[in-house]
Formats: structure tokens, C-alpha cells, sequence
């Protein structure tokens, strides 16, 4: 029998088969992580973005409500002249 120095290549084909399986693993893995990693970023820039625009548009959104009001207002005839 000759004695071979190093793996056959069953052993090769089977390490080889288990290294592609293990990269394909770990970049589902990654991947799942950056697509969460990415939700979680566009929610909070979402929130972010809302939080400004409330803070924007708060007292103007009140005035012009009393703006608003004071139209209707002006449309009504007061005293006893109805």
C-alpha cells in the first residue's frame, strides 16, 4: 500500500462543500442583520423627521387654527342686526 501525505480528495470535497455551506450561512446571517439594521435606522430618521416637522409646524398650525376661526367668525353678524 502507498501511504499519501495529505487528505484524500473525498476529504477535500467534503471540507470544501462544508466551507460554502458556513460562508453562505454567515452571509444570510449578515445580511438578516443589515436588513434589521436598516429598518431600525429609516424608523428612527421617520421619527426624527416627524418629531422636527411637529415642532415646525406646532405654533403655526395653531395660529393658523385661531386664523381660521376668526375667518368664521367674521362671516357672523353680531349684535342685534342678525
Amino acid at each position: 500500500m502507498v501511504e499519501s501525505d495529505g487528505p484524500s480528495v473525498k476529504e477535500i470535497s467534503y471540507f470544501t462543500l462544508f466551507g460554502i455551506k458556513m460562508v453562505r450561512e454567515i452571509f444570510q446571517v449578515v445580511s438578516l442583520c443589515l436588513w434589521q439594521m436598516l429598518k431600525i435606522l429609516v424608523w428612527i430618521a421617520s421619527q426624527l423627521l416627524f418629531n422636527a416637522y411637529k415642532k415646525l409646524s406646532g405654533p403655526g398650525a395653531e395660529f393658523s387654527q385661531e386664523a381660521r376661526q376668526d375667518q368664521t367668525n367674521l362671516g357672523k353678524k353680531e349684535g342685534p342686526c342678525h
